[in-house]
């Protein structure tokens, strides 16, 4: 059981490093929100000049062009909670796919994809957000979110489930070999 215990020891400092960052992306993001916001919305000025997107950019840097609400300002307040949780999705997703938990992985891809598009529809009829770019914007990141509260809650389960040494159905016998040296 030593080996499963460094391993885990391993994971959880790993996943410890990745919300340490999080403080780090919200200090990056928020209070440079409005020069992100330009920046990235230069790229849509090629297709603003196209008569089927200027009704579009109308809203977004028109009437609102000024940093109101829905702009495109105000959508990258939403900046910061996406890339925190990309960046613990990855160091999560990565821990259970190096146990060979795929069985897993597939199961709990089924469910954010449910809950994801039960998201989906809320952002898009539920007031005062409906159809907004910043609700959008937070339900895309809605799997990544659902993905790694499940992954960090099955390494927990398998560590608890090894502690007690029933370790029988918890990984596949390849990870175990390879785990304790046995190639």
């Amino acid at each position: 059981m030593q080996e499963y215990s460094i391993f885990f020891k391993f994971a959880s400092i790993m996943l410890l490093c990745a919300f340490l960052l999080v403080p780090l992306i919200v200090g990056t993001t928020i209070p440079f929100r409005d020069g992100l916001a330009i920046e990235s919305g230069q790229n849509s000025c090629v297709y603003a000049g196209s008569e089927e997107c200027v009704s579009f950019f109308t809203k977004v840097y028109g009437i609102n062009g000024t940093g109101g609400d829905f702009s495109l300002q105000y959508t990258y307040f939403a900046f910061w909670f996406g890339a925190s949780i990309e960046s613990l999705f990855i160091s999560a997703r990565a821990l259970v796919v190096t146990m060979l938990d795929f069985g897993y992985i597939v199961k709990s891809t089924g469910v954010a994809l449910v809950l994801y598009v039960i998201a989906l529809v809320i952002a898009s009829l539920v007031q005062p957000f409906a159809k907004s770019a910043i609700a959008y914007f937070i339900v895309m990141f809605v799997p990544q979110a659902i993905l790694l509260v499940l992954f960090i809650g099955r390494m927990y389960t398998l560590y608890r489930r090894m502690v007690k040494g029933e370790a029988k159905g918890t990984m596949r016998a390849k990870f175990k070999r390879r785990l304790m040296g046995n190639r």
